[in-house]
């Protein structure tokens, strides 16, 4: 070989190493938007009532990082009923996409509660908290309505039927006595 070709070959041997350098990168800077999970909170409904001490506690995540296998990876799945200690949630993972979790919130007092459901994910070497919160009322004591008696109504009725009636019987007596003389 001629020097030339080997300088040749060398040269585009260096050019290539530099060009592949560079790809590498663009590439890393060039990374995938990561949008971290989301939780759903189908029961308690946000502001409604309910009429019992035990309401289900129903709610979904979705991941929307759908590669296999996923970047992200959901640690765990809590709740904290009106500012106290967390619960986990059993849940389980649907299809990789979607984590469903249900459990019964028990023995609540009448009042407002509020429920923050929350989770973090493992996003590469990052560790990413995400959450949802819902406020709903109890009441238990059904409150009784109560209408008051119509009076008025009642005694004015009640007077015009025995106002009648005493009239009807009046005039019959009088018939009766009119031609029970002749």
């Amino acid at each position: 070989m001629k020097k030339t070709e080997v300088a040749l070959a060398l040269l585009l041997a260096v050019i290539l190493v530099t060009a592949g350098l560079q790809t590498i990168g663009v590439a890393e800077a060039n990374f995938k938007p990561y949008k971290p999970p989301e939780i759903t909170i189908f029961s308690p409904s946000s502001n409604q009532i309910y009429h019992s001490s035990n309401v289900l506690l129903n709610v979904s995540v979705t991941r929307y990082d759908t590669s296999y296998p996923p970047f992200d990876v959901i640690n765990s799945l809590n709740y904290s009923l009106d500012g106290q200690q967390d619960i986990p949630i059993p849940y389980t993972i649907v299809a990789g996409i979607y984590c469903h979790g249900k459990t019964t919130l028990s023995n609540l007092s009448d009042g407002s509660h509020s429920v923050f459901v929350h989770s973090e994910a493992k996003h590469e070497s990052e560790i990413i908290p995400f959450n949802a919160t819902v406020s709903f009322t109890v009441e238990t004591t059904i409150k009784p309505i109560v209408k008051q008696f119509p009076i008025v109504p009642v005694l004015t009725a009640s007077i015009g039927i025995i106002a009648i009636v005493s009239a009807s019987l009046l005039i019959y007596f009088k018939k009766l006595r009119k031609y029970g003389k002749s």
